[in-house]
This record gives structure tokens, sequence and C-alpha cells, in this order.
């Protein structure tokens, strides 16, 4: 245990101080000094530092900006952010000197891609979750008006910090739904419902492929459909993947799908996604329940005149199988791959 001396020295001799007191008052005195002389020598070692780069550095100043910006985007892949595997990231070239960092800030494709994690810490994170939403808000700044590619996995381990942690970033994301190209989601459904977009980004949207994870189904016990994801501004992309999501849960515009991958969903909203996407190409099923109840089997044929490639993956019940089969038509099939599924050979036509 430290005892910190007193204001007032408590033992007198006369007016002074005791001996002990005086000379530790004194001590305390030099500590200053010399605490700030020694930030100082720092201040004039960053500035030395910063001449001694201009001087022997062999690559900022012989490239113009525009080739060692190229150079950084292919050191630093941007989407390994809050990532225990990273190899290096933006951060680590603006760590090195002021120049560097300058030309870093100023590349918005370095700052393009993101892939965050919360929930659950990860080894060797270079900030605490607490400083997270900060780090993104900056990070997605820098990144101006260039499309985004983002990663976002919540790790819901019953933390109510995480959570909170989890709702800043997605209002952060939110502000940047204009730009979002590439993005893929493994949310609880409460994250999912908040990824609403910008009020400000309608009509505005550019979201090519779309990937939706969630660690349960969601439906809702008194039969009301709940909208898992629906932005303000709707969106129409062309690649598709639900994991744990239900297709009547996805508030977007089909008719430009090309690609789909669905999972742990149930057989007849499949149907639906097949039947709402006519432009549909390729097409992955995995692990499909039987029936939800949530939508009405086909009366009909459901004909994908373009699906060239379909996919049943570790299907283990025959009847689902045989009932994906019974319900296509697919004129355009030139690959089938099936894989750990109840296939009835039967009535495979």
């Amino acid at each position: 245990m430290t005892i910190l001396r007193p204001d007032r020295c408590v033992v007198w001799d006369g007016q002074q101080a005791c001996g002990p007191c005086t000379e530790d008052t004194e001590l305390e005195k030099q500590a200053k000094e010399l605490e700030i002389r020694l930030e100082k020598i720092y201040t004039r070692r960053r500035a030395l530092r910063t001449g001694m780069n201009e001087n022997h550095d062999p690559f900022i100043h012989k490239f113009p900006p525009e080739i060692a910006s190229h150079i950084f985007i292919h050191y630093a892949p941007p989407s390994l952010l809050f990532d225990e595997n990273r190899r290096s990231t933006p951060l680590d070239i603006g760590a090195v000197c002021q120049k560097w960092r300058q030309l870093a800030w100023a590349t918005p494709q370095l700052w393009s891609s993101l892939f965050v994690r919360t929930g659950l810490r990860a080894r060797n994170n270079r900030s605490s979750d607490s400083d997270m939403p900060q780090l993104i808000s900056e990070w997605l700044e820098r990144s101006a008006s260039v499309p985004l590619t983002i990663a976002f996995h919540h790790m819901h381990m019953g933390h109510v910090n995480g959570d909170n942690v989890s709702h800043k970033v997605i209002n952060i994301l939110n502000k940047h739904s204009a730009k979002w190209y590439d993005v893929h989601f493994d949310l609880t459904p409460s994250l999912l419902l908040s990824l609403h977009g910008s009020s400000d980004s309608l009509g505005k949207n550019i979201l090519n492929r779309l990937v939706l994870c969630s660690p349960e189904l969601s439906y809702l016990d008194d039969g009301r459909v709940p909208t898992t994801f629906s932005m303000n501004s709707k969106p129409s992309p062309t690649d598709l993947t639900l994991i744990r999501v239900g297709v009547r849960d996805v508030d977007i515009i089909w008719v430009n799908l090309t690609v789909a991958t669905v999972e742990q969903i149930g057989v007849d909203e499949c149907f639906e996604l097949m039947a709402q996407a006519p432009l549909l190409e390729k097409l992955s099923l995995c692990k499909i329940y039987p029936s939800s109840s949530r939508v009405p089997f086909p009366k009909t044929r459901i004909v994908c005149p373009r699906l060239h490639s379909l996919q049943l993956l570790k299907i283990t019940e025959e009847t689902v199988v045989a009932g994906i089969l019974d319900s296509l038509c697919l004129p355009s099939l030139e690959k089938w791959i099936h894989y750990r599924c109840a296939l009835p050979m039967d009535d495979a036509t």
C-alpha cells in the first residue's frame, strides 16, 4: 500500500516543514521538470523521424501518390479489421509515419472493405469493444463514395455490453447504406431488423450481393410474418444467400436475382423464392426442412427457364427431395449436384 504525502506537513519545526517532507517536495518538483523535458525530447524525436523518413524513405518520395496508393491497396487488405488472423490493415500503414498516414487516409479504396466481429472478443484485437464504433465510423468516412464490402458477425453470448456495441455499429452502417455493394450479416433476428439503411438513401441502392444468417429461425407463433430484413430503399440483388432466414422475412426486389443459396428453411419457402426469381441461373438448397406452412405449395410445376445449375445438399428427408424434384420444370438444366441427400431415384425424371 502506498502512503501519500499530505498536502501540508503535520509535523512542524517552527515555520518549516519536516525534513523528509521538504526533500519529497523538492524531488516532486524535479520529477515534474524531468517529465516536461522528456516530453519535449519525444516531440523533437517525432519531428526528426519525420525528417528521417523524408530523407531515407525510398518509397513515398520516388513514386507518384497514385502509384503509392495502389501499392498500399495490395499490401493491406482492408477487410481484415478486427480479425484475429489479419495480416495488416490500413491502420498499420498509417502508424509508420505522418506522410504514409496522410496518403493512406486519402485513399478511399483502402477503407472500402470491412470485417467486424462483436459479442466475443477475438484474440489480439487492436481495440476494445467500447472503441469499436468510433473506429468504424472513422474507417467508413474515409471510404468516401467507394462501394462497400461489409461482413458483420455478432457472437450472441448474452452480454448486454456486446449487444449495445452491435447496435451502435449497425447505426453507423445504416448511415452508409447507399454504398452497400457486397454485404454479409450474421446476426440475431433483432439485429437484422435494425439494418434498415438510412432515410437519406431513398432511391439510392447499389446492393449486389446479400448474405443473411441468423442463429435460429424467427417464425412468430401467432401466424404473423416477421420482417427480418427491410431497407428504406428496397434493394435488388443479383446474388442472395439465406441461412436460417425465411424467404418471406426478406423484403427485396427478386426479379434480378441470378444466384441463390438457401439453408435450413422450409421447402415451401424455397418454392416461393424460385417462383419470384424468373432470371435464376444457379440455385443451392442445403439442409432444407419440411414445409413451414407459411407458403402454399404450388399446384403446378414451377418453371425456371434459365436455371442451369442445381445443388441439393444434406437434405435427409426423402419426401422433401421428392417434393423438390416433382415441383420443378428446368428446361435449361446443365448441372445437377446432390450430396448426402435421401434421393428417390425411382422418381427422378
